[in-house]
């Protein structure tokens, strides 16, 4: 992954239709991109990153990362649970993005 090269020229770029297993989670308001090839949480990927997330429990009990997604889906890891594609409240430290996720971090 780390030789791995991408240009993107409009915003609806998917590059998990490249990589199969692959995650793009766009953190919009800090405008970091993470691309992960294993079953990170959101929260995983923020923290590899430098994205600052507040958060406690790490199970999705307490609530404090509490977010919300923009666009993409994302699978609760407790549930099995797949989102819808547009925006909605999630908890990403039990989130994992299908394919290419944009969240409001």
């Amino acid at each position: 992954m780390a030789k791995l090269h991408y240009e993107r020229f409009n915003l609806d770029f998917d590059v998990s239709s490249f990589l199969s297993q692959s995650q793009l989670v766009r953190f919009v308001k800090t405008g970091v991109e993470s691309l992960s090839t294993g079953p990170l949480t959101i929260l995983d990927q923020a923290e590899k990153h430098g994205v600052r997330v507040e958060s406690s429990c790490r199970m999705g009990v307490c609530g404090t990362c509490r977010s919300t997604k923009l666009k993409g889906v994302v699978v609760d890891v407790t549930t099995g649970a797949a989102s819808g594609a547009g925006e909605e409240l999630f908890y990403p430290c039990i989130s994992v993005a299908r394919g290419a996720v944009e969240v409001s971090l």
